[in-house]
């Protein structure tokens, strides 16, 4: 892996952790799997240097991000997880998506956050569909935001429909 490659503060990660991380990153696939099952271990001690390869060059490695994100459930995963549902390719989209759908209700303040700020939605609507489709009928704002995200409605019914089932979520 490349210096531009590795996540911020690799000097105050452990060597194992170093290993872990560089094994995520490798092109041997079975290395790749050892090390999402040790990270995902790790839980949110791992979230910070995890943050840092969300933007690594290869797609394949934010796929492996994704996936060990999906695994640690914490709202701050869930965060991290709403920043890869616009990413440029789809297969780390797919992936964050169905990882925020494992972090269940614990990802929904994010991902409406998200949608009720962000000016272009682009590829975040299309994956926060995905994401909160097997969560129809948690709450009649909630369905009122997925019919808006699956109808085409223009974004601003879209932030204003995510704010409203942000409040709404807010409140229970």
């Amino acid at each position: 892996m490349k210096e531009a490659d590795q996540p911020e503060r690799e000097e105050e990660r452990s060597p194992g952790v170093k290993a872990l991380l560089s094994d995520l990153c490798t092109d041997d696939p079975v290395a790749r799997e050892r090390a999402r099952q040790a990270l995902t271990s790790l839980g949110p001690d791992i979230l910070e240097p995890l943050a840092g390869l969300r933007e690594h060059r290869d797609p394949l490695v934010r796929w492996e991000v994704a996936r060990v994100l999906g695994g640690i459930p914490s709202e701050e995963a869930a965060r991290l997880l709403v920043g890869l549902l616009d990413d440029e390719a789809e297969d780390v989209r797919n992936a964050a998506a169905e990882s925020l759908r494992r972090q269940g209700e614990r990802g929904l303040i994010p991902l409406l956050e998200a949608l009720a700020t962000r000016e272009d939605l682009g590829f975040l609507r299309a994956s926060a569909l995905r994401a909160l489709a097997p969560m129809k009928g948690l709450s009649d704002t909630l369905d009122t935001l997925l019919e808006a995200l699956a109808g085409g409605a223009p974004e601003t019914s879209v932030h204003l429909e995510a704010h409203r089932a942000l409040e709404d979520l807010k409140k229970r």
